[in-house]
C-alpha cells in the first residue's frame, strides 16, 4: 500500500486531489491510504507518527509555506517523494533544494496528475521490491536498495552505508553494480557507488550525500578524476528527470 499525504489550505483543492488519487489508484490496481491536512502545523503535528510515501504539497499557505515545510521534512526524511501542487510555477525550480520529485500546476488536470503521479508510483513500487543479498561469510542479510546511501569496498570488505545502519559483507562491488545502476546509483570512483537520491550537492571532486539518520551533516565522498565527467553527467540527468 502506498501512503499519501495531501497538504493544502484550500478544502476544494484537497478534495479534488483525493478524487484524482483514488481514480488513478483504482485504474492501476494500487491500494492507497490518503490523509489530508489543512496546513503545515496540522501536518507537522502528525509527522513522524503518520509516515507517508508521497507528499502532495501546496506552496502558498499561511503560517508555513510549502517550501519551508518541505525543508523541515527533508531534515528527517530523505526518502519521501515530494510533489508540489501549486499555481506558483515560477518557484518550482526551487524544488531542487528539497529534492522534490515533480510539480503539478493548478488548476490541476487529471491527465497531468495521472502522468506525474504514475511516475512516482512506479518508482515507489520498484524501490520497495528491489533488494540485495549480502554475505559476510557467516551470515546472509537482505537489504533494501532504496535504503542504501552509498556502498564502498576496501580490500575484501564491502560496506553498505544505509539510512540507519552499516551493513558489511565480502566480495567485489562489481557484483552488485548492475542492480545498483539500474536503481539510480552511479560510481564516483572505482571503490564507491552512490545513491543519487541521497546526493545533496557537489564541490570540486567531492560529492555530498545525506547523513545516516537524515539529520546529521552530509558526508563528503571523493570523486576520482577519471570518473568525474561521467558522474557529473549522470547526476545532472538524474536531477533533470526527477524534478
Amino acid at each position: 500500500m502506498i501512503k499519501v499525504a495531501i497538504v493544502d489550505d484550500e478544502l476544494s483543492a484537497r478534495e479534488q486531489l483525493v478524487v484524482y488519487m483514488k481514480k488513478y489508484a483504482d485504474s492501476v490496481g494500487e491500494p492507497v491510504e490518503i490523509k489530508c491536512y489543512d496546513g503545515a502545523p496540522a501536518f507537522l503535528n502528525r509527522f513522524g507518527r503518520d509516515a507517508c510515501d508521497l507528499l502532495l504539497l501546496d506552496i502558498e499557505m499561511p503560517d508555513v509555506d510549502g517550501m519551508a515545510l518541505a525543508a523541515q521534512v527533508r531534515r528527517t526524511d530523505t526518502s519521501v517523494s515530494i510533489v508540489f501542487v501549486t499555481n506558483m510555477a515560477q518557484y518550482a525550480i526551487r524544488g531542487y533544494e528539497v529534492d522534490a520529485s515533480d510539480f503539478i500546476v493548478k488548476p490541476v488536470s487529471y491527465g497531468d496528475f495521472s502522468l506525474k503521479v504514475g511516475r512516482i508510483f512506479r518508482r515507489l513500487r520498484s524501490r520497495g521490491e528491489s533488494q540485495l543479498t549480502v554475505n559476510d561469510g557467516d551470515t546472509v542479510k537482505r537489504i533494501a536498495v532504496a535504503d542504501i546511501r552509498y556502498a564502498e569496498v576496501s580490500g575484501h570488505t564491502l560496506t553498505f552505508h544505509m539510512r540507519d545502519c552499516v551493513v558489511a559483507g565480502r566480495g567485489a562491488l562489481k557484483k552488485y553494480e548492475n542492480a545498483l545502476l539500474a536503481a539510480g546509483f552511479a560510481r564516483c570512483s572505482n571503490y564507491c557507488i552512490v545513491n543519487l537520491r541521497c546526493v545533496t550537492g557537489m564541490s570540486g571532486h567531492t560529492v555530498f550525500v545525506s547523513g545516516a539518520d537524515g539529520s546529521r551533516e552530509p558526508e563528503g565522498l571523493a570523486i576520482s578524476h577519471p570518473r568525474k565527467k561521467d558522474f557529473v553527467r549522470i547526476l545532472n540527468e538524474f536531477w533533470r528527470d526527477n524534478i
